[in-house]
């Protein structure tokens, strides 16, 4: 919006609802009371959040997109709510004020709901589920069957273009196999929009190619740049005559 522009429209500001629960309830019918009451509890602790700080770090704000994706996560894995949580508000880019305020509304809001709380036992047994191999079940004529991740397991397809299915040389580490655990369980909730972020040379493209071929799924790339615009990912420019 453009100042030009802008005093061409009249201005309706829409204030929040505040019944963020009845609206994940009617939306994910199936969802667990005590995550309903966490992402409820969550909500309305991060409302009351002073405007300045929320300028500070714009990532204090869960839209209702955000709780949709973490009712989703928590119905099948409550027990990862802090960490879900942090990721979704980007919380190791937060100022360290931020960060820490962030840190003890979760541990608050726990301390509420005890149903999403991580006991000692839980702790250990997350980290050895994470830790687990990755075990491939070939379906009839080495097509389909299922992939397991330690404690989630995700259905192989059947890929139309069997050539764009990535096959790398991939060696398995303890942190990639927790980042190919992360990437299945939100695969299992149905998020297949992924962003993974992380410094140059890390394995990023390593983790995906490794993750699409063990799903039996096609690869393709887009090349993104400063100057990309939506329109230039919409629009394929064709010349004729």
């Amino acid at each position: 919006m453009q100042p030009e522009t802008a005093g061409l429209f009249s201005f309706h500001q829409l204030q929040s609802t505040g019944n963020e629960r009845a609206l994940l309830a009617h939306l994910l019918p199936h969802t667990p009371v005590a995550v309903l009451d966490a992402l409820a509890c969550l909500s309305s602790e991060l409302s009351k959040v002073p405007t300045a700080a929320k300028h500070q770090g714009s990532g204090l704000q869960l839209t209702l997109r955000h709780l949709i994706r973490l009712a989703r996560r928590l119905a099948a894995h409550p027990r990862d709510f802090d960490k879900v949580v942090k990721r979704t508000l980007l919380a190791p880019f937060l100022p360290p004020a931020l960060r820490d305020s962030l840190s003890r509304l979760v541990a608050h809001v726990q301390s509420q709901v005890p149903a999403i709380g991580v006991q000692e036992e839980d702790r250990v047994g997350m980290g050895r589920a994470a830790l687990a191999g990755i075990t491939v079940h070939h379906g009839q004529g080495g097509l389909g069957g299922r992939v397991t991740f330690g404690d989630v397991t995700l259905e192989r397809e059947h890929p139309q273009n069997p050539a764009l299915v990535p096959n790398v040389v991939f060696f398995d580490i303890p942190r990639h196999r927790e980042v190919l655990h992360e990437l299945a369980k939100d695969f299992e909730c149905g998020d297949r929009h992924l962003l993974l972020i992380g410094n140059q040379g890390v394995g990023k493209n390593k983790l995906v190619d490794r993750f699409l071929g063990l799903l039996q799924q096609e690869r393709e790339y887009i090349q993104l740049h400063r100057d990309t615009s939506v329109q230039s990912l919409t629009v394929s420019t064709s010349l004729e005559n």
